[in-house]
């Protein structure tokens, strides 16, 4: 048996040497080709105008799209642009029944902040830091103070035709979807 055990104990030792040899062959190559990204196309979903791909690139594209409707919204309620809440942009952020509730109904209270008036501070968009997604719905959370009143809108987003579109604004005593 001892002379058994030594003899595989070689062939383990050779599997090692061949596997760290490889894996050091392939670190070379790809140094000399300038990283390990070198000479690949970009990855599915990280161009502009492209489809997110992994469910890193669907979290960060739904947290680009919040910061977008809350920063043009706000710019618009500051007199620069049309708000993201006007019904003919509505569609660009919300799932087609609520951007077709915007049009036919309208507002009357701001979804974004739960107010009717605002005074926003401190705003901070990110993705929800316990569970971004689960089964394909994404966590992304406004923080922010209105008149000085520290102030959570938790957003949800579903993606629709390859892109993060919000389902759901959920805030502590009422929702809108």
């Amino acid at each position: 048996m001892t002379a058994r055990r030594n003899s595989m104990q070689g062939w383990r030792g050779a599997g090692i040497a061949a596997l760290a040899l490889a894996l050091a062959l392939t670190a070379a190559a790809g140094a000399q080709a300038g990283g390990r990204d070198a000479g690949r196309p970009p990855a599915a979903g990280s161009g502009p105008g492209t489809t997110p791909a992994t469910e890193q690139d669907v979290t960060a594209a739904a947290e680009r799209l919040v910061e977008r409707l809350y920063r043009e919204h706000l710019d618009a309620v500051g007199g620069e642009g049309v708000s993201p809440l006007h019904p003919g942009r509505a569609g660009d952020f919300f799932i087609a029944p609520i951007a077709e509730a915007i049009a036919r109904d309208g507002l009357q209270a701001d979804p974004l902040f739960d107010a009717q008036d605002t005074d926003i501070t401190e705003l901070a968009i990110a993705l929800d830091a316990e569970q971004p997604m689960l089964r394909g719905m994404i966590t992304v959370n406004a923080d922010f103070r209105n008149f000085g009143e520290p102030r959570r809108a938790v957003l949800r987003l579903r993606l629709r035709d390859g892109e993060p579109r919000i389902i759901r604004i959920e805030h502590p005593d009422w929702h809108f979807e």
